[in-house]
Order: structure tokens, then C-alpha cells, then sequence
């Protein structure tokens, strides 16, 4: 007999209002390629963690610049006004060329963690723009090096924390090599020396597989260049957390005890760090329990966490919902080519997702397309809902908001499942 319930709506208020909010600032420069001696110009946008609105808890804006080396070559304070700021930056003549992160703060965007990054945009500088043939050429050169060179890591993500002995569990898993790159890496799963999966990367170095681990036995992970790489730790028992579907009905969610008892537990769903959907109830062996979409009111990351009779969290899992949900931004101009200091016209549309008009602030910025610099770029919906959301760098993160990659989604999952991964640990546990 199915027993669960949607956790009270009262509960969930409660722990709405006592969620702490936090503050954080996207860039956006004028172009990502500049060249010494000249200006650069910045649009900056305060904007709260949980609402993604714009914040007016801070009033001035410290920027500085910082190059490969970490010498700091510009320090400069800027006032915010309604969560907006701009300014210019000056390129200095002196400024060696190569790439220079711009990191940006305001005193409601720092918290007591002192781990937490600051998303620095990165720039490239140049004599001239000209030279950034011979710059990517040189870069693929130092890559195909760092490759052969590097240290290389393989790390597994069971899914929701732990593998429990005898539940069958997806494991993602992340190849990177040098300063976090991705790696595109293959192989096979042995228990006790006997091939059970196969492993390939999907995305980014990025992939995943599953297992029914059985305590006493061995497992690990053989690449085909010969490296072994070992498994996590299989805990004797408890219960685990699986998503099975996240789609327009709702998200899924599968609950397995690793033996036959009735267990009472608990799922609370945050998004935005503000408690939305929740279900409780009893489980013996294994049970589905579904969050229904409508009670996620917009996009983004949300945090689903299980909990055991006693409220103590035991597992945990990120799932992006509702990425349809955004503006569309269409811009057209009077002229399909242009001469040298040509002056023209550009329209701007902008439509929600039924294709509505929506009135909306802008920042545009029109440049040659040879000064856009694709490692560094990033825009404001990969920034807010994916960058600003995760801990650690994060490799091309446009890529899962742009719906030409037709595997955007299923990218974006496994981005959740590796870099987003947790995991509890009590100290009671053996």
C-alpha cells in the first residue's frame, strides 16, 4: 500500500521564511577580446540569489583584475544604484598580453563562507586583435602537451551519495586532466575481476552506468589506457534516492530500503534555496513518489533531500526543472551588410515562452565578432541559474542554455549528478 503524503503546506512556509538570502553580481563587458591602450566598458547587475530579481542591499561595486600570474592590475570601486552599475576599465599600454579575470563583489554578495568563489569573467588581452590566430594556435599546442603531461582523474557520484549493498544505483562519473579539463575517457566495470558495465562519456568528459554492489565483493573501474580506478565505499544498509522521470507531469522520485522493514521518511524539494514541494511518508522496499510540476514555479536548480524517520538527511539529488521558462530575445537589423562607420538600426523583441511581448531591461553590446573570446564567454542565464548555483569552474556552461545541442538536457543533468554532487556523513556511521 502506497503511503505518502505532500509535506504541510505550513511547514513549508515556515521553512521558506527562515531561509537566508544572498546576493550576487554578473558582468557584462562591452567584448571579451580587448586590446591594450584602449577602453572597456562594463554593464554590472546586483541580483538576489532566491529571486533573481535586481538587489538594492548594496550600493557600491568593487571590481578588480587580476592576471595569470594573480598580480592584481586594476582596483576600482563603482557606485550601484537599484542593483545596476556601469563603468569603463582602461587596458593599460603596459598590460601583458594573455588572459585577465575580472572579479566583481558587493557587501551583500559575500557570505561567512569564505570557500565560496567569486565567478571571475574572463578577458583576453591583445596588441592586437589580429594576433589571435597565432594566440589559439599556440594554445592548442600547450593543450595537446598539457594532455600527454597532466595529471589525470577519474571521480565516481553514486547517485543521491552513497551505493548500498544490494540497491541497484546509477553512478556518474567525471574525467578531467590538467586544471579541471574535461577528458574524454573509456572503459569497462569489473566486480571481482568479471566485466559488468561498459563506460563511455556522453559529455564533457562526463557519463554514467549502473550497479547492484554487493558488499564482499570488488569493484573497480579499468580505462583503456590501463588505469584502475577504485570504487567508492558500499555502506551495509539504509535508503537511497533515484530519479526516475523529470518531465512536464513532474519529477519522479524513486525511494529504496535496502531490506523489507517499514521506513518512515520525508523529501523536501528547495529551489532557489526556498523550500517549494515536499512528500512523506512510509517505505517498505521500494516506492515512487512523484512532485508534481506546478508546485516549481520557475526555472532552475532544485535541491531534493531525503530524510529518515528521525528528520536526519541521508541522501541527496539536484535536478534542473522547467528550462522552457525564459525570455526569448530576438534581434533583427535594417541592413544585412554594413560599410566602415556605417550607422544603422537594430530591433529588439522580447517574448516569453508563449510568445507574448515582455517589457524587459536590456544591456546590448554590438562589436566585431573577432572579439569574442569563447573560453571566457558566459551569459546572464547560464551565470544566474547554473554558475552562480554550483560549486567550481564550470566548462562552457552556455552550452546547456542553448537549444541547438540537442543533448543540452541530458548534459546538464550529469553536470548536476557529478559537480553538484553531496553526500551526508553522521558520525555515527561505520
Amino acid at each position: 500500500m502506497k503511503l505518502q503524503r505532500l509535506l504541510p503546506a505550513i511547514l513549508l512556509a515556515y521553512s521558506a521564511i527562515s531561509a537566508a538570502a544572498q546576493d550576487f553580481v554578473y558582468l557584462f563587458p562591452s567584448k571579451e577580446i580587448a586590446e591594450t591602450g584602449e577602453d572597456l566598458f562594463f554593464k554590472a547587475y546586483l541580483m538576489d540569489k532566491q529571486t533573481m530579481a535586481l538587489s538594492g542591499n548594496s550600493q557600491t561595486l568593487y571590481l578588480e583584475i587580476r592576471s595569470e600570474t594573480d598580480s592584481l592590475v586594476w582596483s576600482e570601486k563603482y557606485p550601484l544604484v537599484d542593483g545596476r552599475g556601469n563603468g569603463h576599465i582602461y587596458i593599460g599600454e603596459d598590460w601583458p598580453q594573455g588572459e585577465y579575470f575580472l572579479e566583481c563583489y558587493a557587501k551583500s554578495s559575500f557570505t561567512s563562507d569564505t570557500t565560496e568563489a567569486l565567478r571571475p569573467r574572463r578577458i583576453r588581452v591583445v596588441d592586437r586583435v589580429n594576433q589571435m590566430e597565432t594566440i589559439t594556435q599556440a594554445a592548442i599546442a600547450n593543450d595537446t602537451l598539457l594532455r600527454r603531461t597532466s595529471q589525470h582523474r577519474l571521480s565516481l557520484f553514486p547517485e543521491g551519495g552513497d551505493l548500498i549493498d544490494g540497491v541497484t544505483s546509477v553512478v556518474a562519473f567525471k574525467a578531467t586532466y590538467g586544471n579541471g579539463y574535461p577528458e574524454e575517457v573509456s572503459g569497462v566495470v569489473l566486480e571481482d575481476g568479471k566485466e559488468i558495465a561498459g563506460i563511455y562519456c556522453i559529455h564533457d568528459g562526463m557519463g554514467r552506468f549502473t550497479v547492484t554492489p554487493s558488499k564482499g565483493k570488488t569493484y573497480q573501474v579499468v580505462l583503456e589506457d590501463g588505469r584502475i580506478c577504485p570504487f567508492p565505499e558500499i555502506r551495509s544498509g539504509g535508503m537511497s534516492l533515484r530519479l526516475v522521470r523529470n518531465n512536464d507531469a513532474g519529477i519522479d522520485i524513486q525511494i529504496t530500503a535496502s531490506d523489507n522493514e517499514p521506513h518512515d521518511f520525508s523529501i523536501l524539494a528547495k529551489l532557489h534555496g526556498i523550500p517549494c514541494s515536499g512528500a512523506e511518508g512510509t517505505v517498505r522496499g521500494r516506492q515512487t513518489v512523484r512532485l508534481p510540476k506546478e508546485l516549481f514555479s520557475s526555472q532552475g536548480i532544485v535541491e531534493l533531500t531525503l530524510a529518515d524517520g528521525e528528520g536526519r538527511p541521508v541522501a541527496e539529488r539536484l535536478v534542473y526543472v522547467n528550462p522552457e521558462q525564459k525570455l526569448n530575445v530576438a534581434a533583427t537589423t535594417d541592413k544585412e551588410r554594413y560599410k566602415l562607420r556605417d550607422t544603422g538600426k537594430v530591433r529588439v523583441q522580447v517574448t516569453d515562452a508563449e510568445g507574448n511581448p515582455v517589457r524587459a531591461e536590456l544591456a546590448v553590446s554590438i562589436f566585431d565578432k573577432a572579439y569574442l573570446y569563447q573560453p571566457g564567454h558566459e551569459n546572464i542565464l547560464s551565470h544566474a541559474y547554473l554558475s552562480e548555483q554550483i560549486r567550481g569552474d564550470i566548462f562552457n556552461p552556455t552550452y546547456y542554455f542553448d537549444e541547438k545541442n540537442a543533448d543540452r538536457l541530458q548534459a546538464l543533468d550529469l553536470l548536476l549528478m557529478t559537480q553538484g554532487w553531496r553526500r551526508y556523513v553522521w558520525d555515527n556511521e561505520q
